[in-house]
């Protein structure tokens, strides 16, 4: 390798060193560097109404918050948020709730893969590393307490929700919308307060 093409490569290593050092202090530069588009492979771009959502969530304890179809709440509030706090604090306990459970599943898949298999991850959080247990309902990662409970896993509408330390809401509506159904009786809202993801 010629002398010009290595301090490339160390000024390209210096800087993704430097961005994952970022990535650990704000949800919206990891978003950027670790999240990927499902599509494309590329990495995904805040818009400013996701840092919004971000600073919403960072300022209010209890949020409940509605978007547009296919607007990135998912990608941002669920994976990317339950990521980036994982990351930062090992012993949270984070629930899923969706209407959907395919829907929650294929949330709680995402974050496993990451977990699992994203070099991105990885550089902004070495230590984020599977434990047990790990399954389609509930993951736990590696860290300091000794908690009965997964990291993370998911929870329908009738759990109470004193058995999860923040809760990550998608897809949703149906019980607000249909709440005369014995299923939805005393709704999400008199068991379930939203917490930041």
């Amino acid at each position: 390798m010629a002398p010009a093409d290595d301090d490339l490569l160390t000024a390209y290593r210096a800087a993704r060193a430097q961005r994952a050092t970022l990535a650990r202090d704000n949800v919206n530069v990891f978003v950027e560097y670790v999240l990927r588009d499902e599509q494309t492979g590329r990495p995904l771009t805040q818009t400013p109404l996701h840092a919004e959502w971000h600073r919403l969530l960072d300022e209010h304890p209890r949020l409940v918050l509605t978007a547009f179809v296919e607007s990135g709440k998912s990608n941002n509030l669920v994976v990317a948020r339950v990521l980036w706090l994982l990351g930062r604090n090992p012993n949270l306990r984070v629930a899923i709730v969706s209407n959907a459970a395919a829907q929650a599943r294929k949330l709680l898949g995402t974050i496993s893969r990451h977990i699992q298999k994203s070099a991105e991850l990885r550089e902004v959080f070495p230590t984020l590393r599977p434990g047990d247990p790990w399954n389609v309902d509930a993951i736990t990662v590696q860290r300091d307490s000794l908690a009965k409970d997964p990291a993370c896993r998911l929870l329908g509408w009738t759990t109470r929700a004193s058995e999860a330390g923040s809760i990550c809401s998608s897809s949703t509506t149906r019980c607000r919308t249909r709440a005369r159904e014995p299923s939805c009786s005393g709704g999400p809202r008199s068991r379930l307060s939203t917490a930041p993801c």
